[in-house]
């Protein structure tokens, strides 16, 4: 178990493979390090809490289950990866993904839509359900059944570098009645 009540880890170049319970239990936690959290692995933010994998350059990957309690924030930093290949997100909370890249492959996730600032969001043909709410950003592949992509700013584009198709939802809803863009690059 690695409890965080506030406090910074930092593992170097190394990998940090969770088996057991990443927790973030108060104040502000931070991970420099990238993480396989896999098999029995969990990661918890409690309320009043917030956990962030920060460093860029770092890969967070997720085969195993994440969970946000209500009023807590997971925060995956601007320039890492977050790779979620199998397991599930389950987001009652808040959970960010900065200007990084998202691989979305495998698993679901529930609760509150995760909020991607400025993120490259690749989608899998084999990902499951799951809602992103983009601040600007790009998303590669297509929308399936169960899955929403939406759009919440005008300050910001969203961006796909070709043609899709969209089986799930695709909502652009710019903020407090002004327009937001969708740039289909190419096809």
């Amino acid at each position: 178990i690695l409890d965080f009540q506030g406090g910074t880890v930092n593992a170097g170049s190394g990998v940090l493979s969770n088996l057991g319970l990443i927790h973030g239990i108060s104040s502000t936690g931070i991970l420099n390090a990238s993480v396989i959290n896999s098999g029995t692995g969990a990661v918890q933010v409690d309320s009043g809490a917030t956990l962030s994998f920060s460093s860029p350059g770092t890969t967070f990957t997720n085969q195993a289950m994440i969970s946000t309690i209500a009023g807590g924030t997971l925060n995956v930093g601007n320039g890492a990866t977050l790779v979620v290949d199998g397991g599930s997100i389950d987001n009652q909370g808040i959970f960010i993904v900065g200007s990084g890249v998202f691989d979305f492959l495998s698993g679901s996730t529930t609760g509150n839509p995760l909020t991607l600032n400025g993120t490259t969001l690749n989608l899998s043909p084999g990902a499951g359900s799951a809602s992103f709410a983009f601040n600007g950003g790009t998303f590669n592949g297509n929308i399936a059944v169960g899955q929403t992509v939406s759009h919440r700013t005008s300050f910001a584009a969203l961006n796909t570098p070709d043609s899709f198709t969209n089986a799930g939802l695709l909502e652009l809803a710019g903020l407090s009645g002004s327009e937001t863009r969708l740039n289909v690059l190419g096809g």
